[in-house]
């Protein structure tokens, strides 16, 4: 993977929870893979197809807009220990 696509996942998932990072960024690796593949088939060049194919995922501010909307962010994991620990205590 470039390091063009590792800075766009690493600022895209930031504040996400880890099991949610590692998904996103198969997903979105998988993706960029196969537009570069489709691309190359076509005659382009592989590094002008994976600048296309990182240009063609957006802003990853929004993207992060988006996962944050809904996916399982480190406040969600934090609040979600916090209760636990607080019904288990409960439960003593």
């Amino acid at each position: 993977m470039s390091q063009h696509l590792d800075s766009w996942l690493a600022s895209a998932t930031l504040g996400l929870a880890l099991s949610e990072r590692g998904r996103i960024h198969d997903e979105i690796s998988a993706h960029v893979t196969d537009a570069i593949s489709h691309q190359t088939a076509q005659g382009i060049l592989e590094s002008v197809a994976e600048a296309r194919a990182i240009q063609d995922l957006g802003d990853p501010q929004v993207a992060r807009a988006a996962f944050q909307r809904t996916c399982y962010t480190l406040s969600d994991e934090i609040l979600l220990e916090k209760l636990l620990k607080r019904s288990w205590c409960l439960r003593v």
